[in-house]
């Protein structure tokens, strides 16, 4: 953690359902369209929450000497490049730190059952090879070469589909969460 970021130890203590995005069922109606690439959703807007979170790193940035111009360019790049505004504590999280954050949430829903071989595939072979990258960072190619590696460790087949139905767990918690838009752990073959 760096000393400009908030002390806030969890940064989805304060997201409700209210803070989630609409839809897009939702936003149908107000789609803007373009020649060139047809109907757009408009732009999100900052919650809140976010706005606060914003604004609490800011201070913190401009508190530990840093410029507040290139903060703000920052967190507006930021903005601009994912399409929606972002916690700035999770615009770099890795994965391994978003899950210790939110493994309830991931595993919410699953059969007890289940519980022993998701987080195997997460302790024995998620972790190891994508925990330490950025959760925003992390594509389907990342993920098609750590199960072609799993596949030459030997592991069964059942055992790379729970691994893969963990992974797909976690990115579905972060499309939630607002941190990503799509799951890159949707792979086939």
């Amino acid at each position: 953690m760096h000393p400009w970021e908030s002390v806030a130890p969890d940064p989805f203590s304060e997201i409700t359902t209210a803070d989630l995005p609409a839809p897009p069922s939702a936003l149908r109606s107000q789609y803007r369209t373009s020649p060139l690439t047809g109907p757009r959703p408009p732009a999100p807007q900052a919650t809140p929450t976010q706005t606060q979170a914003w604004a609490s790193f800011l201070a913190g940035a401009v508190h530990n000497g840093l410029d507040p111009t290139l903060v703000t360019q920052w967190l507006t790049i930021l903005a601009d490049a994912t399409g929606s505004p972002v916690l700035p504590s999770l615009a770099s999280m890795p994965l391994g730190d978003y899950v210790n954050l939110r493994l309830s949430a991931i595993l919410t829903g699953l059969e007890t059952t289940t519980y022993a071989p998701y987080l195997a595939g997460w302790r024995l072979r998620i972790e190891p090879e994508l925990g330490q990258l950025p959760l925003r960072l992390i594509t389907t190619a990342l993920i098609t070469a750590a199960v072609l590696g799993w596949i030459a460790d030997g592991c069964s087949r059942s055992t790379i589909k729970n691994t893969l139905a963990m992974l797909s767990r976690i990115f579905e918690q972060a499309i939630v969460d607002g941190i990503l838009e799509h799951n890159p752990a949707h792979i086939t073959g």
